[in-house]
């Protein structure tokens, strides 16, 4: 809940925020589960979401591993995904599903791309 304040109040204050919606990394590159956090914080905020995926951190740093390995690493940004106006009377929860159904769609198509 904290967390959630403190990210609210730097986008408000036109701060940038970068969230990992998954949480954590991939063991075998491919896409985890999202959380709907980040489509939450911006669907409050009226902030735009652009996904990012970036591809071998699985071999760079394993899990459980501490030490970092020379691996090549590729960072994919998507094209930005604008929350729905947000009027009087409508349903923020359905906004922040769709806005989270648009993100995951984006970062499935940007892991897939070769």
């Amino acid at each position: 809940r904290e967390t959630y304040q403190r990210a609210l109040g730097l986008l408000k204050k036109g701060k940038i925020l970068v969230l990992f919606p998954e949480g954590t990394r991939s063991r075998k590159g491919n896409l985890g589960h999202l959380r709907e956090g980040t489509a939450r914080i911006a669907v409050r905020t009226k902030v735009p979401l652009i996904p990012v995926v970036i591809r071998g951190t699985d071999k760079a740093l394993p899990r459980g591993k501490k030490i970092v390995r020379l691996a090549k690493i590729k960072v994919r940004i998507g094209k930005p995904l604008e929350s729905e106006p947000l009027y009087e009377g409508k349903d923020i929860k359905r906004k922040v599903q769709r806005l989270h159904q648009r993100l995951e769609r984006s970062m499935k198509t940007l892991v897939e791309r070769p």
